[in-house]
Parts: C-alpha cells; sequence; structure tokens
C-alpha cells in the first residue's frame, strides 16, 4: 500500500499482482482505497467501513462488480430460508408452464390424429362409394351387352346382317372391352364378306372381323375359344393368312380331336387347298361321327371325284339319295355318273350310266325348290342332249 501511495503518478498495482490469492472483493476494496483520484475514492470513511463489514461477514461488497449468478449465490447465502421459499414459487410456476405447455401438446396431437382418421375415413368411404359405383356401372354394362348381344344373334340367325350390325356397333360401343360384343361383331362382319361382290368392299369387312376377332381370342377361360378360333380360322383363310388358319384349325380341335363341327371346317379348308387326300380323311372322319351330315357327304364326293375314284364318289352319292338326306343328293348323283359315263370306253356302261344320269336329273329337277329350278332344268337338258348325242352316234 505505501508503494501505491508514493509514487501518485503510477496506476496502483492490484494486490492479486502480489499475492495470487487475494480475494477479488477484498482486491476491489483496496484497488477503491489506493485510487489516485479522489472522485473515485471511497468518500466517506463510512462507505469504506461498510464495504470491509461486508466483505467480512460474507455481504455484497458495494464497490465489486458481481454476475448475475454470483450475486443470487450471495442472497441464497445470507437469506437461506427466503431463498428456499422463492425457489419452490419459481418451481411451481415453472412446474405449472410445463404442465400446461404438456397439455397444450398432447390436446394438438390428439386433435392432428383425430383429424388425420378422420380424413382416413373420409377417403375410405369415398374410395368405397367409388368402388360400388364402378362396380353397378360394370354390371349394368354387361346387362345391356348381354341383352344386345342376344338381340343381335337373333337378327343375324334370320338373316337380317344390315340390323344385326347395327346392335353388335352399338353393343361394342357400350363396353369396347367386352369379348363376346367383339366376337358378335367380328361374326357379322365375315357372314357380310361372304355375301360382298365388290373385292375392296370385301377386304375392308374382313380386316374388320379380322382385328375384333383377334381382340376376341384372347386368353380368357371364360369364353368357349373354340368357337371363336374356329371363326378365326375362316376369318384368315379368307384373308390370305393360310397357314395362321391351319393352326387355328388345330388349336381348336385341341379341346376335342372328335369336334365333328372343326373337323369339319378343317376338311373344307383342306378341300379348298386342294390337299384333296388329306381333305377326303377329314370328311371321313367326321361322317364316322356324324353319318348324317349332308355337308361332310358333298365334300366326301368331291374329294373322291377330284382324286378320280368315281365309284367312291357315286358309293356316297348314292348314300344321299338312298336315305334322302337331301334335295340335292339326285343332282349330285347325276352329275357323278355323267362325268363316269364320259371317263368309260365301255359303250353299254357309258348307255347305262348316262340313262341313269338323266333319270336322276329328271328327279331332281321335280324335287328341286323354285329358286333352283331353272338351273336344275339347264343340267337336266344338258344330260339329256348327252343321251340324245350319244343315241344318234351309235
Amino acid at each position: 500500500i505505501l508503494v501505491n501511495l508514493v509514487d501518485l503518478d503510477k496506476p496502483a498495482i492490484p494486490p492479486s499482482k502480489i499475492k495470487r490469492n487475494v480475494p477479488a472483493e477484498l482486491e476491489s476494496i483496496c484497488m477503491k482505497a489506493l485510487e489516485k483520484d479522489p472522485d473515485y475514492r471511497y468518500q466517506t470513511v463510512e462507505e469504506f467501513r461498510d464495504d470491509l463489514k461486508a466483505y467480512l461477514s460474507g455481504g455484497t461488497v458495494k464497490t465489486h462488480n458481481y454476475s448475475a449468478w454470483k450475486r443470487v449465490q450471495k442472497f441464497i447465502q445470507r437469506h437461506p430460508t427466503a431463498a428456499a421459499s422463492a425457489f419452490l414459487i419459481i418451481a411451481a410456476l415453472g412446474g405449472g408452464g410445463v404442465f400446461y405447455q404438456t397439455q397444450q401438446a398432447a390436446t394438438a396431437r390428439a386433435e392432428a390424429k383425430a383429424e388425420k382418421e378422420g380424413k382416413e375415413k373420409a377417403e375410405a368411404e369415398a374410395k368405397l362409394q367409388k368402388k360400388k359405383t364402378e362396380e353397378a356401372e360394370e354390371e349394368a354394362k354387361k346387362y345391356k351387352t348381354s341383352v344386345t348381344s342376344d338381340r343381335t344373334q337373333s337378327l343375324a340367325l334370320a338373316g337380317d346382317l344390315e340390323e344385326a350390325l347395327k346392335l353388335a356397333i352399338d353393343s361394342v360401343e357400350i363396353d369396347y372391352k367386352n369379348k363376346v360384343a367383339r366376337f358378335n361383331r367380328a361374326l357379322i362382319y365375315y357372314e357380310l364378306s361372304q355375301k360382298e361382290q365388290n373385292i375392296d368392299g370385301k377386304n375392308e369387312l374382313l380386316n374388320k372381323a379380322k382385328k375384333d376377332i383377334d381382340f376376341a381370342t384372347q386368353e380368357d377361360k371364360k369364353l368357349d375359344t373354340r368357337m371363336f378360333l374356329r371363326v378365326k380360322a375362316r376369318i384368315y383363310e379368307d384373308i390370305g393368312e393360310t397357314e395362321k388358319a391351319r393352326q387355328f384349325y388345330e388349336q381348336g380341335l385341341r379341346f376335342n380331336t372328335d369336334d365333328f363341327e372343326i373337323l369339319l371346317d378343317k376338311a373344307t379348308f383342306h378341300a379348298r387347298q386342294q390337299e384333296w387326300e388329306i381333305a377326303r380323311d377329314s370328311f371321313l372322319k367326321v361322317i364316322s361321327i356324324n353319318p348324317k351330315n349332308v355337308r361332310a357327304h358333298y365334300g366326301m364326293i368331291d374329294s373322291y371325284m377330284m382324286l378320280n375314284d368315281l365309284n367312291n364318289a357315286e358309293r356316297h352319292a348314292r348314300i344321299l339319295t338312298d336315305q334322302k338326306l337331301d334335295l340335292n343328293a339326285w343332282l349330285m348323283l347325276s352329275r357323278v355318273l355323267y362325268v363316269k359315263s364320259q371317263m368309260t370306253n365301255n359303250p353299254e356302261l357309258k348307255k347305262t350310266t348316262l340313262i341313269e344320269a338323266m333319270k336322276n336329273s329328271e328327279i331332281a329337277l321335280e324335287v328341286s325348290k323354285p329358286e333352283s329350278k331353272e338351273e336344275v332344268k339347264e343340267y337336266y337338258e344338258k344330260i339329256r342332249d348327252a343321251y340324245e348325242k350319244y343315241v344318234k352316234e351309235k
């Protein structure tokens, strides 16, 4: 202290620089007492005394610059009971705040959860309602398509193909993906193509039929694919894609190797391809399944004639006439006999076959339908002229 007092030109040296363990509060008292400028020293002995008392009693030294936390510590040291009460009050207030905040957060979470669940429930109900509506619309569509398809088939069977086509088009417009509707339209396009004389018009109808039948014959176990393949083979054959048509006939037979309808179509296909031996064997199989099938007998007769087996051709023609299976049977037998008469060099056999051919053409003329009577009459006159010419020559 004396050193600091003697040298008035230099600032006072803090006691902690001389002795490290000098308390900070005591150093603050000393530094204020040693201020060179009287205005910054203790102004009275009482002020000096109060700070010394405060330091010694553990109180707050006015001249010392405390931190906020240090002031709290000083307060607790001086007033432990009041400090404890204050702490409890603060804790209660703080705890109440935490409880309030916790409650608020829980309420907010509950409300958010309820809102989310409500939204999810509404969305689920909307989806369910949408599904029910779609199912109802689908059922209505199927019913309408079914009714229209039945009416279409009835008109087609009655021969009214134009009206049947209109209904078939309407049916497809109702449900474009309905395979039965597409099949019906394909079948009508095909039937119309068989009546179309203009080659461009015929090809247009066949291409439309092909488009519909390709869609209808996509794999679907619920549908009678056998029938679809049968029609598909006919369409592809008429378009000129014979190898694909051949494949479709074979596929159709996989359902039943003895399906005489597909066998008959396949046999006719072979005949049109001039595969006469295969056609003959195919027609024979049809006849073994259905002996009275007239179309198979006619196909068999044509096959035998193209193979120059006139005796078997005659035998099958006589089966038709003997069983009276068809009104055109006598005309067919007459034609076979006429060809046979032209192929023989035996005069007597030629004469008898010509006579029998003429007699059968007379029967054909008698039983023929009005719309075909003129054609049969021309054939009868041809046979008669051939016989009279032969008699004159002899």
